[in-house]
């Protein structure tokens, strides 16, 4: 028979075969899809997905994001994670910090709602940069603001595979000792949360509540405060006014 749309078999399993299209809608493109599954997608067809958070790159287009938008997609989850294009080098992330800003404009622009994060502590970073981060800040203060989590160094993540590469001496995240009698070289054969001993700050915040890093990266959280207290209210909007 001939190409397929969503409303050939959505029916059977709305919600399931929603987020199946959905994914390689985010990963192909809205041209793309057709060429590799058969399956023609029209954005109105996804209105099932409203309500649902949908983790997508953060490479979106603007044209990508108003699909969403229309579509009734009104909740995404992006790997935007930081606003510095060095810092993101650092991931291999494969994005700029331009980037990331324009995704942010584009979901304040179509209605759709934005959660991400801001995330630190990698090897290489510089304090400094999260200095001139801090700066701009406030400039995006009508886009929508994220979260804070520094980095976690996981079991058979890069840098647990390769620790000697990245400068990293990872011994087992010390939560790990206030609940199971083991050595730390037991517990390394064990545990799958790693921290850096040579940061001198075991535990990663996450047990001492006065627990502070380097000037640059404070700056940075007291501006992400500021901002989330500014959405308390209504958003703040940025208006273009004609003389």
């Amino acid at each position: 028979r001939g190409a397929m749309t969503p409303s050939d078999i959505v029916p059977k399993n709305r919600r399931e075969i929603g987020v199946w299209v959905l994914g390689f809608l985010m990963a192909l493109g809205l041209g793309g899809l057709s060429k590799v599954t058969g399956l023609t997608v029209e954005p109105q067809e996804l209105t099932e997905l409203r309500g649902v958070l949908i983790e997508t790159k953060a490479n979106l287009t603007p044209h990508e994001v108003e699909a969403l938008g229309k579509a009734g997609i009104r909740w995404i989850q992006p790997g935007i994670e930081n606003l510095d294009t060095r810092v993101l080098k650092l991931m291999r992330k494969g994005v700029t910090a331009w980037n990331n800003v324009r995704l942010l404009r584009s979901c304040r622009q179509y209605g759709v709602r934005v959660s991400w994060s801001l995330l630190c502590g990698f090897p290489g970073e510089e304090d400094a940069w999260f200095s001139e981060m801090a700066e701009f800040m406030p400039a995006l203060s009508h886009f929508q603001p994220s979260g804070f989590a520094m980095l976690r160094f996981d079991r058979y993540s890069p840098y647990f595979d390769n620790p000697e590469e990245h400068g990293l001496d990872l011994v087992p995240s010390e939560l790990y000792s206030y609940v199971y009698p083991h050595t730390e070289e037991e517990l390394a054969e064990q545990v799958y949360f790693f921290e850096d001993r040579a940061l001198g700050d075991r535990g990663r915040g996450m047990i001492r509540n006065d627990h502070t890093y380097g000037p640059g990266l404070e700056a940075v959280r007291a501006r992400l405060r500021e901002w989330h207290d500014a959405w308390k209210a209504e958003p703040p909007l940025v208006e273009q006014i004609d003389d």
